[in-house]
């Protein structure tokens, strides 16, 4: 009987034991001062950069993901890391706010004053609306305020009259119902606008020519999506993809003498690629199984 006794006393204890181990925390403590929905946060440029859970006591809302996160079985975990690890974001930045002026019939007009806003530092370019006519467009501002406070500028001294103010929204990337196919088929689209414009080292515009990252920069720049200069830049800050995964609006480089990255190209699709050759020669198609491309093929970047 005391061998009986003892063992309820022990089963007595270690009950109590567990009931305190999982006594509830009080609702006000789990939730105090945490709001779980996600909320997008803007970076300095007023873009936006990611979710994050809001709390009013940091320390509070990592207790409470800290014990959520305990919680997770850990194959559950190892999944979610390689998701993660999957889903990259875009190597490139959105375009900010920008500012849009004219209407003109005739793209010539619309590239003279894209060029004279570009000798005043702004870096303008003719855009092309569905109606057929010409706008130019220029900037990339982090709000609203300054874009406006910018053109306001430009107005003051005369090299601009109405214009307005165009959001990052606006882009075909957020326009589409599949963002990243709608993208690249508007990368392609813009592209071959430019079929025969002629080479020009330097140029980013369809009236004084292109050279062949002035055209890949262009090409997205157009649809709202920031590139740097160079094609060894652009080379550089791209996601690499095999050549037999390639798909629209990837670019492809080359090293044309020696082993330096010194050519761009953007590709269409069929093993085909939309670039601005060298001098004397226009903007035109080629393939990467030309046997000029292929001796001389790098590899290739995605941005998407």
């Amino acid at each position: 009987m005391r061998n009986v006794a003892q063992i309820l006393l022990l089963l007595v204890g270690l009950s109590s034991g567990l009931v305190g181990c999982m006594a509830p925390i009080p609702m006000a403590e789990k939730t105090a001062g945490v709001v779980l929905p996600t909320t997008p946060v803007a970076d300095s440029n007023g873009k936006k950069a990611a979710t994050a859970a809001v709390a009013s006591e940091p320390s509070q809302a990592l207790v409470v993901l800290t014990e959520a996160a305990a919680a997770v079985p850990a194959e559950v975990a190892v999944d979610e890391a390689s998701a993660a690890a999957i889903v990259e974001p875009p190597a490139v930045q959105l375009l900010g706010y920008s500012i849009q002026v004219g209407a003109f019939s005739r793209q010539d007009n619309a590239e003279r004053l894209a060029q004279q806003l570009s000798d005043a530092g702004c870096d303008a370019q003719a855009v092309e609306t569905d109606a057929g006519l010409y706008r130019v467009r220029f900037g990339d501002y982090p709000s609203a305020a300054t874009a406006r406070a910018e053109a306001e500028r430009l107005q003051r001294q005369d090299l601009i009259a109405d214009f307005y103010v165009v959001a990052p929204q606006t882009a075909p990337l957020l326009r589409q119902p599949e963002p990243v196919l709608g993208l690249r088929h508007e990368l392609v689209v813009t592209a071959q606008r430019f079929l025969g414009t002629p080479y020009r080292y330097g140029g980013m515009s369809e009236k004084n020519g292109f050279d062949c990252s002035g055209l890949t920069l262009t090409a997205y720049r157009l649809n709202g999506l920031e590139l740097p200069r160079s094609s060894g830049e652009q080379y550089r800050v791209g996601r690499p993809v095999p050549r037999a995964q390639l798909r629209p609006g990837d670019l492809v480089f080359f090293a044309i003498s020696g082993s330096r990255i010194s050519h761009v190209g953007i590709y269409v699709g069929d093993g085909r690629f939309i670039h601005a050759p060298r001098r004397g020669k226009p903007v035109a198609v080629s393939r990467l199984d030309d046997s000029y491309y292929r001796k001389r093929y790098v590899g290739a970047r995605t941005y998407l």
